[in-house]
């Protein structure tokens, strides 16, 4: 049975107290200082006792993050004398599965040391951020080298070195703050040696025929992984199997136990928090995404196994800065609806907390957008309650770059002969615009099997423009793809970001971040639709018909 990571706040009884009489000067105490008969406590997740002591997380992070910038420094170990670093900072980050508000971006030149500023041999870089309100989410990638670090949790007044030695692969963090950037690094590393060790699970129509297929195949020497076939009719049987591994005995929390009095509690409390919704979102969001051929078996067994997840207790204040465990929550509630019968979108509007739930139904109906029916009755349900204005802010942002009748910007791309165009050159036909990137697979198929049919239907049809859209950083990468074939067809007009990727405005604007993604403009350069466009090529074809036929 799944032990619970937090002691329920009806367990906090006066005689507790007065058994343990260590405690923080702040009325908050620590797991660690109460014991239980069912549970060893190894998390640092504090519990919150409401008396006249206690000092809430907001407060708390109030006083110790103060409005102030962070500084990065750093050094690395290469062959090339230049590089150009980007540093993105998400402040009030809605999580990696909506991936808003845009980050701000600092463009960072390295240069090449010459004894006073970095050492010969290495590039070396500086730069502050801009003054940080509370807590925010930081990645950090090279040019030459591709991500150093993502998605760290960074404090306003933190001072850090990174050292990178591209030689051996080694990254170190140094000054006043590598304790907070060393555990971020060993708890992603906690990670990966998951992953490196899981099996391979894979679901096939016939395991022997799947294992007889492979038999000439080389055997893998040990330590090396294969796929572990396993019948698409019991797929169910895996994901109970799955609900059943336990989180709690995870190696991250002991990285984070170890950091105990080396690093602030609040510090460890969110990395706690973030590492366990990382944790439980994967088990959630394989039930919401895995065919069911049986609901009632699957929401009967998803019911079941979640009861024995971890309960955590926590001050909903805290979850405004752990995006990844708000992630699980959202996640958890679809989840809860499937197999509950009832409506997700309830469950967000019945949390207590006026705030978080605030942030939450922001975080819903974007994460959700595309698959919404009845769009303009939860937007008008949402705007009804919330009353904070950051996710307000963030959500109307949103709905203004989706909503029907929008004339859209006449932003600027790039065309496959180095010359800029601007949509508004379009106006007079229905746009349809196809956003991918090289290497998509899911792009690839849906040019396969459905652009290729649709562009051809409509090859004679002056009063529709197929457009595609690359968010490739590489121009001549793009161009070898065009010629490939495989992401576009010879009906398509085809556009780049000039290099900005999914930083370009035109990307901001949709709030586009999965790729294929699709947007369908009328002949007067207004949207007719956002989303659910990714769909078979005979109900494309229907939907851009109406558009064509579709009166001012």
């Amino acid at each position: 049975m799944m032990k619970k990571l937090i002691l329920n706040r009806t367990t906090i009884t006066k005689e507790l107290l007065e058994k343990n009489p260590s405690h923080s000067s702040n009325g908050i105490w620590a797991l660690s200082s109460i014991k239980l008969n069912t549970w060893n406590p190894k998390f640092l997740m504090l519990i919150f006792v409401f008396s006249t002591l206690t000092i809430t997380v907001e407060a708390q992070l109030a006083e110790s993050n103060q409005t102030k910038s962070v500084l990065i420094h750093g050094e690395i170990l290469t062959r090339s004398p230049f590089d150009t670093l980007s540093l993105s900072i998400y402040e009030d980050f809605l999580g990696k599965m909506v991936k808003l508000p845009n980050p701000t971006i600092l463009e960072i030149h390295a240069q090449g040391g010459d004894g006073f500023y970095g050492l010969p041999g290495q590039v070396a870089f500086t730069t502050t951020t801009q003054p940080l309100k509370g807590p925010a989410f930081a990645t950090l990638t090279s040019k030459e080298h591709g991500v150093i670090f993502s998605d760290f949790l960074i404090s306003p007044g933190d001072t850090v070195g990174v050292f990178l030695d591209r030689f051996k692969n080694r990254l170190v963090f140094t000054g006043p703050s590598a304790s907070k950037y060393k555990i971020q690094k060993e708890l992603d590393d906690a990670l990966m040696e998951e992953s490196a060790t899981l099996p391979a699970y894979f679901p096939v129509d016939d395991v022997s025929q799947f294992l007889e297929s492979g038999k000439d195949a080389k055997t893998p020497s040990y330590g090396i992984r294969s796929f572990v076939p396993y019948a698409k009719t019991d797929r169910l049987d895996y994901f109970i199997n799955r609900l059943e591994n336990r989180v709690d005995d995870h190696h991250g929390f002991d990285v984070i136990a170890k950091y105990q009095g080396i690093l602030d509690t609040d510090f460890l409390k969110l990395l706690e928090l973030n590492f366990l919704g990382k944790l439980l979102f994967s088990k959630v969001f394989s039930f919401n995404v895995t065919p069911k051929d049986d609901r009632e078996a699957w929401s009967e067994a998803y019911l079941k196994h979640t009861k024995e997840f971890p309960e955590v207790i926590f001050d909903p204040k805290l979850l405004m800065y752990a995006p990844f465990y708000s992630d699980y929550l959202l996640e958890k509630y679809v989840a809860d609806g499937y197999a509950s019968k009832t409506r997700a979108l309830d469950e967000v509007l019945a949390i207590e907390n006026e705030p978080f739930r605030d942030r939450m139904l922001s975080k819903f109906i974007i994460r959700f957008y595309p698959v919404i029916s009845k769009k303009d009755l939860y937007l008008d349900t949402a705007f009804a309650v919330m009353k904070d204005s950051t996710s307000i802010n963030m959500l109307s942002k949103f709905v203004a770059g989706k909503k029907k009748g929008t004339e859209v910007p006449d932003f600027k791309l790039i065309n496959d002969k180095n010359e800029e165009v601007g949509l508004h050159e379009f106006k007079g036909k229905a746009v349809f615009m196809d956003f991918w990137f090289t290497g998509c697979q899911a792009c690839v198929l849906f040019n396969q099997n459905v652009m290729h049919r649709v562009e051809e239907h409509f090859s004679d049809n002056d009063n529709i423009q197929f457009l595609t859209v690359s968010i490739d950083t590489d121009y001549s990468k793009w161009q070898k793809s065009l010629q490939s074939g495989r992401y576009t067809t010879s009906h398509s007009y085809n556009l780049y970001t000039g290099g900005q990727g999914k930083e370009h405005p035109l990307l901001k604007y949709f709030s586009i971040h999965g790729f294929p993604s699709q947007v369908l403009l009328d002949k007067e350069g207004k949207i007719l639709e956002t989303s659910g466009l990714n769909k078979s090529a005979d109900e494309l074809i229907k939907i851009i018909e109406e558009s064509i036929n579709q009166k001012p």
